[in-house]
């Protein structure tokens, strides 16, 4: 028996990873990308021996959805650990690179000493940091993370790890680790809807040190890494570390090698993939619903997912549900931007160390962080060269978008000459843009997302799916698709 059909609205990760899901149940199912390729934000440049990766460069292994799909396309012999040699992160703070002590337990009174000794924090920040010990636990949130009660419940990243740790290890260290990761503005992020596990270790541990020295503690170079158990996690929930693997993890020849692979499995199973055709429309009709793309075509669908923008989201769901669609735009959005820049290394001159670096948000620099991606992933310049990446943008430092290609390169170039010491010219650059593209989990955004949902259960076989919804990154999108397909899945009619 075969149901459906089903259109899913957008080919990135997460509308390909539903579309997977659907297929292999037996419906069929059109996939509409407006782009001329699919993969979203997962892209991948091979050129002259070099992988550049225009988004993101690898997966965390502790949330295990990502590590099962990867496994389900029987591509899992295609995955490459973070290098081992020289795992160090640094932060630039008051003038110079300081290492941020690798295994740092969060609140850890054995790792203080580590960063009195980095410069990363005074005597008296460190000592505060580890003060979190007596900071009893904040009982008017509610318990269930913020879904139902006022924003005012919910307590934003920096007011939690202000209130836990202190005001200088929040500034110097948590911020430009934690609120760059969404490239927003830790003053108005969410908690529970970005690190639901701060909220779970005060919970029920009474603060961070008391649950740094519970078997399941998480690093602060690593925040979402639990080690002790071996467990199993649900899909989109935080694991262990798996035997064999570092917490993040890559593929060989580059993050697009997921979804070349996603590509192959749905084009067996008989998906029809369209790329390059934008959705303008969609009806409701008397079966489900009509999809009209650019030229006029109609596509017949019982049910819809749409795995867009929640700008364009909201556009498309206008007609059918304007209470999602009003609730869609108050996601905010804040652009960024990677500028990718390849070097011979007897030019730049001592190779960079470690991994990266980050920069705080209160050091009024320009770039966001900088990674250097030859020296985190194997294969990823051939001999004698050097690959880097930086990042710019961001809520609130927006402005250096403005600048075209050319200005980004040459902006880049000398704060990584500034902060790292990088020089010489270089052989290659990439800059790709993400106007808008970063979905800002600000304080209410755990009841935004459950007022859209609710309100589009009012079009039965119309569902949402993606990152602006329950988390940005690749493991919780695929685990969010997942779950998305298998509701729509059960609404669906068999037919012969």
């Amino acid at each position: 028996m075969t149901a459906g059909p089903v259109v899913v609205v957008g080919g990135g990760i997460a509308g390909l990873t539903a579309a997977l899901e659907l297929a292999e149940a037996g419906v069929a199912v059109t996939v509409v990308e407006a782009a001329g390729r699919f993969g979203g934000k997962i892209t991948t440049n091979r050129v002259d021996g070099l992988v550049v990766e225009a988004g993101a460069d690898s997966f965390l292994s502790t949330k295990p959805a990502g590590l099962a799909l990867v496994n389900r396309l029987g591509i899992s012999d295609r995955l490459v650990n973070s290098k081992a040699e020289d795992r160090r992160t640094f932060v630039w703070s008051r003038g110079r690179l300081r290492e941020l002590p690798e295994g740092l337990v969060l609140g850890s009174p054995t790792r203080a000493w580590s960063l009195l000794r980095s410069g990363l924090l005074s005597p008296a920040g460190a000592a505060r940091l580890v003060g979190d010990v007596v900071v009893p636990r904040r009982r008017d949130a509610d318990s269930d993370g913020g879904r139902s009660g006022p924003p005012g419940a919910e307590e934003t990243v920096a007011e939690f790890f202000t209130r836990r740790l202190g005001p200088e290890a929040y500034a110097r260290v948590v911020e430009p680790l934690l609120a760059g990761i969404h490239a927003g503005d830790a003053t108005r992020l969410s908690l529970p809807a970005t690190f639901p596990r701060f909220v779970e270790m005060e919970r029920n541990h009474g603060g961070l040190v008391r649950a740094a020295l519970a078997p399941h503690l998480p690093t602060l170079a690593n925040p979402l890494r639990r080690k002790g158990s071996n467990a199993p996690a649900p899909a989109g929930t935080i694991g262990p570390v798996p035997p064999g693997r570092t917490p993040f993890v890559s593929f060989q020849t580059g993050m697009a090698e997921l979804i070349e692979a996603l590509e192959a499995r749905l084009r067996v199973l008989n998906v029809d993939l369209r790329a390059g055709q934008a959705v303008t429309t969609i009806r409701a009709v008397d079966r489900g619903y009509e999809v009209v793309v650019d030229g006029g075509a109609t596509l017949q669908a019982a049910a819809v997912i749409l795995a867009t923008p929640a700008p364009v989201t909201a556009v498309l769901v206008r007609p059918l549900c304007p209470v999602a669609a009003t609730t869609l735009e108050e996601i905010e959005h804040a652009s960024t931007a990677t500028v990718s820049l390849a070097y011979q290394a007897d030019d730049v001159g001592t190779p960079p160390a470690g991994y990266g670096f980050v920069v705080p948000r209160g050091e009024g620099r320009h770039l966001l962080a900088g990674t250097w991606g030859s020296g985190k992933w194997p294969g990823r310049a051939p001999a004698g060269h050097v690959l880097v990446r930086g990042y710019v943008g961001g809520i609130g430092r927006e402005g250096v978008l403005e600048a075209d290609d050319d200005g980004l390169v040459h902006l880049v170039r000398a704060e990584l000459g500034a902060l790292a010491g990088i020089r010489g010219t270089p052989v290659h650059t990439e800059v790709h843009r993400y106007p808008a593209g970063m979905p800002q989990y600000t304080v209410g955004h755990l009841a935004r997302v459950t007022r859209i949902r609710n309100a589009l259960a009012a079009c039965p076989g119309l569902a949402v799916t993606g990152a602006p919804y329950n988390g940005v990154g690749i493991p919780d999108c695929i685990a969010d698709a997942q779950a998305t397909a298998r509701a729509t899945l059960a609404t669906l009619p068999p037919q012969g």
